[in-house]
């Protein structure tokens, strides 16, 4: 009666709790299916029949499983298949256990199709390690639901999968209507039983068995409590379950306190309380762990939940074990925020025999405040028949260590008392306070909170001199970093010490610069406050051993719990809030690039750590990383759907244009008002389309300057690295005069990351790589190392800069094999370093890589240039870069990718580089419609006063290419092929370099001269790189042809060459590289390479072998070779040094 009335009073004395319809307003479909949780609905398939047993639990699918191994599978099926409505898009159980065998699964839905055909559907949870495995003992006793994705996004056998089939020879996705017709567990681990030993079941439970359509869009009540998802049409209140409490079996009664904040280090506004009993008699004792603890508090916003848990024992009062626990609620749709009142310090939280600091505005302090620490009592009835006795321990936060503590006696009268403790002037940090009260020397009860206090403010110190600046470091030898990896789920301090300690022992034998990550959660655990300890120790220790540190702020994905859950929502209309991508916070992606209060946040972090480590001479820089900042198409997830992003992307639009009048002449639409321009639909023009997905591309780009520019306003000294993901043309620039270089997480594909290598050199920009499989430098194939250099190199010896992260959990011996291969990292640094001072050769064809125009081809962000374009120029010797409109104007041939849509603005640029003298190799369809022209159609032919293809759709598949004998290619020339064939009535003045086979008896290639210039077609809509099949690499022909000087051959299209220079010296290094990516089956080759060298005789070293070749002179170089053998992503680097200069 006591906890109904306090929860009455609750409801009356705060508001945003709910109206009383609040749960029927929401019309949300749930259709629960309930003989899903009947066992007499299943039967256990022959797979199983060893392994799967029922077990009874009420109201739910009681399972025991046992001897299940990695690989295993075990179906039970549906006596009855489940027809799946035609309105749901989802289906979702709950899976409980509370612990016993070590056991790991995975869990499948099964479905059959209209055709008979059954498939296996992921069942989804953002709390399960990569959202599908399951282990009992990690998860006990809570409950997860569980989703199956590939009813709203069915994706099979590729990236983002969310299904397959259970028969392989089955290719289509399944057929509605659809049926459930069971379940399929699929084993990931299992704890071998010892000699003597009998592994015993571990048993779960299945049930909350739901068809749904629940969409974050239309619901009225939306929420994520305890890092899962909620309606209020499937779950009216919020609630905790006491499984998430933890626990399932120490003791048989407790009682629940809980207290609701709506500021991080704020006063409860809502508090309450329950009693617990436990019946271990109970045959249904598990399910006592589904029990729910309702939180109800409605209106949209963050908060912080605390709950206590405590033990009793006798007398009840008495408890032997007290837990504490900090969930998170956001409500993202619900009642409109409304002023709260906070819980009055008079007032007592149910359960709970005392509250700390509860006049405190804050839990926030300031350095040179002297903090009164008070805490109230109540004490029981009967007081006066006993002694009662308080402790505060205070610690710090991170390490635990002691700073504290003060005790003291109660009076023994039943009535509230407020002890005051004087603490004096705390230094900043964060702090653990803890308050301890006795009866009769018993433990009684317990709270314990975060205190923060505020750094006071400081002058800067001065930058060292001992410092190299940016200007040195871009000039100077290549950085090898190593950064410790592998630590950061140690919680304890020592022993995380410890571990980063040994690594800078072992990492300052190999290196002067190593990489060190701080998470944001962890440097500012309260908004504010800030705790450097660990950074300040490792930055110590690093100054004793000669080794000065990159230092990389966490952000993305390591949000401290004070920020409020300001998400950036997909703009897609089935896209989900939260989404099982990188980088999230409690399962979504916080907002970082259009919400001005979560920028405001980011910012003051790397301003206050610039300012903080200005004058440390262990600091070598700064680390601005913002990784998959765009779509992310495979788990259907595309960023601008919330209104902090639209309301940015409305701002801007009136800066651009002015009046609204514009905007819709512009668009062709008729908006009312600025507030009324949501995400273009699906019938908008290509224009809008494209001012809305430039808006968003910019957004990110001027995040990064933004953050470097508040770095540079503390620190104009420190070299300062940006991760390659979001850059444009214009953030290129910025960085390159803010004295930046930019990082990647990966570049061990050639074929993919090479011609970003080449643009980004091209800015002057400076790039260092690391391995994409963190730790292990070989995990993707043995010449991952090898593959990255190349890349890197093909933007000249500026991105000869390397990183491995360094797993400090192994022996220094592990981590010399494969996969880890540091043996090969070692073996690579003196090639970093003598690369270093390389630079390529110059730069004479340009491939255009228009951004604007590639995110409006494929309708989203992240578009990042053409594979085969760049195939079919290296493995013809032309190391092209990626350039915007104005930087490919700059070669003697310009090469447009199969880019359909252009801007007019760029369709006129091509055209007046032709007309000034330049060479454009496009596809046919390259420029054929514009956001600008949307009547128009084939509109770069016509500009050129070209003729157009006689089809409307291009003849499909692989063409073969037949060359014309003549001024560009020889007799010897071989054929090669193209996809998707335009032919075209000739043209007067047309010349024809190559024909199509009899398949379309056309011209394939065709030259035709154009003001000062000249246009070449390849009248196709894309070219199949000559790697594929041993082809011929025809592109050669053409760029020597136009006038290109190539100095660098092979003569096979499977050894792809890179020609540098040594600076300031007459020796050349010439790079060869074997390609494989995405080329299944691929042999060795044995060919030959060539290279045009100055006259003279030079030593031949093969690098990597360190095999001297012999003395080579230049005309030998070009007309007979080098023999190259290499077998798939295999590279052989030539050091040409001139005899001369061996004297």
């Amino acid at each position: 009666m006591f906890l109904r009335i306090l929860l009455l009073l609750s409801v009356f004395s705060f508001p945003g709790l709910p109206s009383p319809l609040m749960a029927s307003t929401n019309e949300d479909p749930v259709e629960r299916i309930p003989e899903m949780a009947d066992v007499e609905s299943w039967v256990i398939a022959e797979n199983g029949s060893d392994r799967l047993s029922w077990f009874p639990i009420s109201e739910r699918l009681g399972l025991g499983i046992t001897d299940f191994r990695r690989g295993d599978i075990a179906d039970i099926w549906l006596k009855e298949p489940v027809r799946v409505p035609e309105w749901s898009d989802e289906f979702s159980l709950d899976i409980h256990s509370t612990g016993g065998w070590p056991t790991g699964f995975q869990l499948r839905l099964l479905v059959k199709d209209c055709q008979g055909h059954v498939y296996d559907y992921d069942l989804h949870s953002n709390l399960l390690p990569k959202r599908t495995h399951y282990f009992a003992n990690n998860q006990r006793p809570r409950a997860v639901r569980v989703y199956a994705p590939g009813f709203k996004r069915p994706v099979m056998r590729r990236a983002g999968a969310t299904l397959d089939a259970v028969d392989p020879s089955v290719r289509d996705l399944p057929e509605p209507p659809l049926s459930v017709v069971g379940i399929r567990f699929e084993g990931l681990n299992y704890k071998e039983p010892a000699a003597g030993e009998n592994a015993k079941p571990l048993v779960f439970s299945l049930g909350n068995f739901k068809f749904t359509r629940l969409l974050w869009r239309e619901a009225d009540f939306y929420y994520s409590l305890a890092d899962t998802e909620y309606f209020g049409a499937d779950d009216p209140v919020p609630s905790l379950s006491l499984g998430e409490l933890k626990q399932p079996h120490y003791g048989e009664q407790f009682v629940i306190s809980w207290d609701v904040r709506d500021e991080y280090a704020g006063q409860p506004f809502l508090v309450g309380g329950e009693e617990i009993l436990v019946d271990r008699d109970d045959p249904d004792y598990r399910n006592t762990f589904l029990r729910k603890i309702e939180i109800p508090v409605f209106a949209e916003g963050s908060y912080w939940i605390r709950v206590k848990k405590k033990w009793n024992r006798e007398p009840a009062r008495l408890t032997s074990r007290i837990d504490e626990f900090e969930f998170r609620l956001d409500i993202l749709a619900g009642e409109e925020p409304a002023d709260r009142e906070e819980v009055a310090p008079e007032v007592q939280v149910p359960y709970s025999f005392l509250r700390m600091a509860p006049n405190r505005e804050s839990f926030v302090g300031e350095e040179n405040d002297s903090v009164l620490w008070e805490t109230a009592f109540w004490l029981p009835d009967d007081a006066d028949r006993h002694e009662y006795q308080w402790k505060l321990t205070i610690r710090h936060d991170s390490s635990g260590e002691l700073v504290d503590e003060f005790e003291g006696d109660l009076e023994s009268v039943p009535q509230r008392q407020m002890v005051p403790v004087s603490l004096g002037k705390m230094k900043a940090g964060t702090y653990q306070m803890k308050m301890d009260v006795f009866e009769d020397g018993e433990l009684m009860d317990r709270e314990t909170r975060l205190f923060g206090v505020k750094e006071a403010e400081s002058p800067w110190s001065e930058i060292p001199a001992s410092i190299p600046s940016y200007e040195e470091i871009l000039e100077g030898d290549s950085i090898i970093y190593l950064m410790p990896h592998g630590y950061g789920s140690i919680r304890d301090p020592e022993e995380r010490w410890r571990l980063l300690k040994n690594f800078l022992d072992r990492a300052s034998e190999i290196t002067s610069t190593v990489e060190f990550i701080v998470r944001w959660r962890d440097i500012e655990p309260m908004e504010g406050v800030y705790d450097w300890s660990e950074l300040d120790r490792f930055l110590d220790y690093a100054e004793t051993k000669g080794v000065t540190v990159l230092i990389w702020p966490s952000i993305m994905g390591a949000e401290p719990e004070w920020l409020p859950a300001i998400y950036e929502k997909p703009r897609n209309e089935d896209g989900e809030i939260y989404n099982p991508i990188p980088y999230t916070f409690h399962g979504g992606r916080i907002n970082h690039y259009y919400s001005d209060e979560v920028k405001a946040a980011t910012l003051n972090l790397y301003r206050t750590l610039a300012e903080r480590y200005r004058g440390s001479p262990a600091v070598h820089g700064y680390f601005v990383l913002t990784e998959h900042p765009y779509d992310m198409p495979t788990s259907g997830w595309y960023i601008g759907g919330s209104e902090e992003t639209l309301g940015q992307f409305r701002d801007h639009l009136r800066r651009e244009f002015q009046t609204l009048e514009a905007v819709n002449s512009r668009w062709a639409t008729d908006y009312a008002s600025w507030e009324a321009i949501i995400v273009p639909p699906e019938e908008a023009t290509g224009r809008q389309r494209l001012d809305w997905l430039a808006f968003l591309r910019r957004g990110v780009g001027s995040h990064l300057i933004d953050c470097v520019e508040t770095i540079r306003e503390v620190d104009d000294h420190r070299i300062i690295q940006v991760y390659t993901g979001g850059q444009t043309p214009e953030t290129m620039d910025a960085l390159s005069d803010m004295g930046c270089m930019l990082a990647d997480g990966g570049s061990q594909n050639p074929e993919t990351f090479g011609g970003a290598a080449m643009q980004m050199a091209d800015y002057g920009l400076q790039r260092r790589a690391e391995e994409v499989s963190v730790g292990n430098w070989s995990e993707h194939f043995p010449t991952q190392l090898d593959a990255t250099l190349y890349t890197m190199l093909l933007g000249g010896g500026g991105n000869a800069n390397i990183k491995m992260f360094y797993p400090v959990r192994l022996d220094y011996e592990q981590l010399l094999s494969a996969p880890h291969s540091l043996d090969r990292f070692l073996q690579f640094i003196p090639i970093w370093k003598e690369l270093r001072y390389t630079k390529t050769m110059p730069r004479e064809v340009y491939v255009l890589n228009d951004l604007n125009a590639g995110m409006l081809e494929i309708e989203r962000l992240n578009y990042h240039g053409e594979l085969w374009p760049d195939m079919v120029l290296m493995e013809a010797g032309i190391n092209a870069p990626w350039g915007d409109i104005d930087r490919a104007c700059r070669g003697k041939m310009m090469i447009l990718p199969g880019i359909t849509v252009y801007e007019e603005k760029t369709i006129d640029k091509i055209v007046q580089y032709v007309e000034d003298g330049g060479t454009v190799f496009l596809y046919a369809d390259s420029g054929r419609s514009s956001p600008d022209l949307p009547e128009e159609d084939w509109i770069l032919l016509r500009r050129f006063g070209l003729s157009v293809p006689v089809t409307e759709t291009g003849v499909g598949g692989y063409v073969d290419v037949i060359p014309v004998a003549g001024d560009v290619f020889d007799e010897e020339a071989g054929t090669w092929r193209f996809r998707t064939a335009w032919p075209h009535d000739s043209k007067e003045g047309e010349e024809v370099f190559a024909f199509f086979d009899e398949k379309v008896d056309a011209s394939a290639i065709t030259r035709f001269p154009f003001g000062e210039g000249q246009v070449i077609v390849a009248w196709a809509s894309s070219i199949v790189p000559a790697v594929i099949e041993e082809e011929y690499p025809f592109m050669r022909d053409i760029a020597r042809w136009v006038g290109v000087d190539l100095l660098a051959r092979s003569d096979s299209p499977s050894l792809w060459t890179n020609l540098l220079s040594q600076e300031n010296s007459d020796d050349y290094y010439g790079l060869v590289y074997h390609p494989a990516y995405l080329m299944r089956g691929k042999k060795a080759v044995d060919g030959t390479v060539f290279w045009r060298l100055p006259q003279g005789e030079y030593q031949v070293a093969e690098m990597i072998s360190e095999q001297i070749l012999g003395v080579f002179s230049a005309d030998t170089l070009w007309n007979e070779g080098l023999s190259t053998a290499l077998g798939p992503r295999e590279v052989a680097i030539y050091r040409m040094k001139k005899t001369e200069s061996l004297k």
